[in-house]
């Protein structure tokens, strides 16, 4: 099923108009984020826990460090998100008397509180270099382990900072003396038990430290001591492989990060990735988190749901297959016309790949950028290395004689068979394309520069944006490029804003928010695909929509009857994200569905000879209905599976297969020319796995067909419908 299904992307895909700058809507195509509100804890994905607290009523709130966020397990197993905004690596964790929680916001060098109404302000901010963990003093002080500073200080509740301990220069001393005369090397976790001594994780010394009357004392010697947390006398220490009391380990436990009980004894604690309880009789539990990973995952399943890490270079095949450099993940995902992601090659083999590049064969070219190389990963699965010894090769681009173009550091080399020569010395090529005419242009980061026929560059007029990363080229010969936070036509923002951030799907682009986007394509339709790798997304920016409600045959776009269980592609505007299609009155299955565009399959008792179309609460019209409306899609497949093309032909005499919709239930008038001359029928009928979709077999016609790319014909009940297949 997997060739089918790579076969109709010309179903997936947008026609339209070619729309003016600021015309566009921009969307998610794939990547998603890890954060699921009020859902379940069990599946919650976090990236770098590292603050823990529980309050009276057993909520147990978690900090992401990763992607700063604070959130909230609530006992029935759900999560939200607490506190995020204006965050930079929140680490440690306090709740007050009044169940009010304090959050050591590192990144920040502050400490912040999340107050009853839900807005944070900042407690405590002179005076700290890199706040880590926090507790409560007995009084009600609220007590700070400085990671930056190697120290500890007191915040009281009159609002004075004042030292505990630490000298301010990292080191080991004063065991036995005063605290403050005493050093301490990137402490950490912090607890206070019920006589009122502190004790402290004193993790790059490789013990945890009590103060108590303003003396310090060692009490424990391990591993990288974190976290720390008390129940009246009892002190529970979390380590790098270490969980338990000062005197007992309770097993055998790695990475925990921090530590605390709960008012009925039960002991939370957390790893990076997941918050685990111990219940009665030592009973092990996760309260939150599938320990998946928070950059990486999703295959198999739909691309809007898949996790992305730094995207950063993009291509597009003929029939429909989206390339992804995943650059982070060290990664090249694929996502199929019908929307599921998955991976084609892994870190075992790459490392930061930068740039993608497709040749007429679907021979994909990976800039591996780590590894100084360019690999090839051909159509058939195999894997080869183009070229070696690069410096930092990123963009790719290959040219219409199939030569491959590489970015690399200050030049850019052309790969043509066995040549390797540089065509371009320029300062930080990052984006490759070629005009209408065949010339190249090169994206640097003051502005594009295009290569004349002699070999000399001169700058674009108006792409001058600074800091360019990616380059396109229109249909319409408009250039595409993303700089800052933005996405440019020929010059003008179409999506974005000069300010980072993520928002805006189903809105116009310019009020879309994006976050250093690099790799840009345009597909044949006008569709923009940006990787928005501050968000670890793809977005699509989709050119003005085509208006009133339009019907048309998915293979060949034309409009006109359609006939039963013909696949069809409606193009209207303001779709909505689930939409209920029924035409002739019977609900239809869809295969894709975006905000202009809607592909589905024509009900298979459709009679009459008019039908109505509708897509519930948007738009409605009326076509005419006919035993057969054929249409044949554009690609062909060679006898050995390949894709036609005029350099990839076939031969007389073999076999190649087209795929239509629209033949209708009768297939006893079909016929076939191909260059004028009858080609025998060897199969006809459903592709297998794709509802509505016709396969058909077709012997070559030898003698006198001529070579190249030769029309074909396909007349069935008296209408015609045209492709193309190329002969050599």
């Amino acid at each position: 099923m997997g060739l089918v299904v790579r076969l109709f992307s010309f179903v997936a895909v947008l026609v339209v108009a070619q729309a003016q700058p600021g015309t566009y809507t921009i969307s998610t195509f794939a990547g998603s984020s890890v954060l699921v509100e009020g859902g379940s804890a069990a599946t919650a994905v976090f990236f770098q826990n590292e603050g823990l607290a529980v309050d009276a009523q057993g909520n147990v709130y978690v900090s992401d460090a990763g992607d700063n966020h604070v959130r909230k397990i609530t006992p029935d197993g759900a999560i939200r998100t607490v506190a995020s905004k204006g965050l930079n690596q929140p680490y440690g964790l306090a709740l007050d008397a009044a169940g009010l929680l304090y959050i050591a916001d590192l990144g920040n060098q502050c400490v912040r509180r999340v107050n009853s109404d839900g807005t944070l302000s900042v407690v405590v901010t002179n005076g700290l270099t890199a706040p880590r963990n926090l507790a409560f003093d007995l009084d009600g002080s609220l007590l700070i382990s400085d990671f930056g500073s190697s120290q500890v200080f007191r915040y009281s509740s009159a609002g004075v900072l004042s030292l505990v301990a630490g000298t301010g220069k990292a080191g080991f001393s004063g065991d036995k003396g005063p605290a403050a005369g005493a050093q301490l090397n990137a402490p950490a976790g912090l607890a206070v038990d019920s006589t009122g001594a502190l004790y402290v994780a004193d993790s790059g010394n490789n013990r945890v430290r009590k103060i108590a009357n303003g003396v310090i004392t060692s009490v424990m010697s391990i591993g990288g001591p974190v976290g720390l947390a008390s129940f009246g006398e009892t002190v529970y220490v979390a380590g790098s492989n270490y969980l338990g009391t000062l005197a007992t380990a309770l097993g055998t436990f790695s990475g925990v990060q921090a530590v605390t009980p709960d008012s009925a004894g039960n002991l939370f604690y957390i790893t990076g990735k997941q918050v685990m309880k111990i219940g009665a009789q030592g009973l092990l539990t996760v309260i939150a988190g599938s320990g998946a990973d928070a950059g990486y995952g999703g295959d198999g399943g739909p691309a809007d749901a898949a996790r992305l890490n730094g995207p950063s270079a993009l291509a597009l095949d003929g029939v429909g297959n989206l390339y992804i450099a995943d650059t982070m993940n060290n990664r090249v995902r694929r996502v199929s016309p019908l929307g599921l992601m998955e991976t084609l090659l892994d870190s075992s083999l790459l490392s930061g790949p930068a740039g993608l590049a497709l040749d007429d064969q679907s021979n994909l070219f990976i800039a591996d950028t780590g590894n100084h190389r360019v690999i090839e990963l051909a159509s058939a699965g195999v894997t080869s290395t183009a070229v070696d010894g690069l410096t930092a090769p990123g963009a790719l681009a290959i040219d219409s004689s199939g030569a491959l173009y590489i970015a690399d550091t200050n030049r850019v080399m052309r790969v043509a068979g066995s040549v390797v020569t540089t065509a371009a010395t320029v300062n930080q090529p990052v984006g490759l394309a070629f005009d209408s005419n065949g010339g190249l242009l090169i994206a640097t980061p003051t502005g594009v520069l295009q290569m004349s026929a002699a070999g000399v560059l001169v700058a674009v007029p108006g792409e001058t944006a600074p800091a360019t990363r990616g380059l396109a080229v229109t249909a319409a010969s408009q250039y595409v490029t993303t700089a800052g936070n933005q996405v440019f036509l020929n010059g003008m923002a179409v999506a974005g804003v000069l300010n980072s951030g993520f928002g805006g799907d189903g809105g116009p682009g310019t009020a879309g928010l994006l976050a250093s986007p690099s790799g840009v394509l345009v597909d044949p339709h006008g569709l923009i695909y940006v990787a928005d790798s501050g968000n670890n997304r793809v977005r699509i920016l989709t050119p003005a929509p085509m208006s009133p409600l339009t019907v048309v045959n998915a293979a060949s776009l034309a409009a006109g009857p359609i006939a039963p269980n013909e696949i069809v592609t409606l193009f209207g505007s303001g779709f909505p994200a689930a939409p209920d299609v029924r035409i002739g009155g019977v609900s239809c299955q869809i295969f894709y569905s975006g905000t202009t565009q809607i592909n589905a399959l024509a009900p298979a008792g459709l009679s009459g000879k008019v039908a109505s179309v509708q897509v519930a609460g948007t738009a409605a019209t009326s076509v005419p209905v006919a035993p057969a409306a054929p249409g044949v899609f554009a690609a062909v497949l060679n006898q050995d599976g390949t894709l036609n093309s005029i350099t990839n032909a076939a031969a007389r005499d073999s076999v190649v297969t087209l795929y239509a919709t629209g033949l209708g239930a009768d297939l006893s008038s079909l016929t076939i020319t191909i260059g004028g001359y009858l080609a025998a029928i060897q199969y006809v009928g459903p592709a297998p796995g794709f509802a509505g979709l016709e396969q058909l077999n077709l012997l070559v016609p030898g003698g006198f067909t001529p070579s190249g790319e030769l029309a074909v014909i396909l007349t069935i009940a008296g209408v015609q419908t045209q492709g193309l297949v190329a002969v050599r």
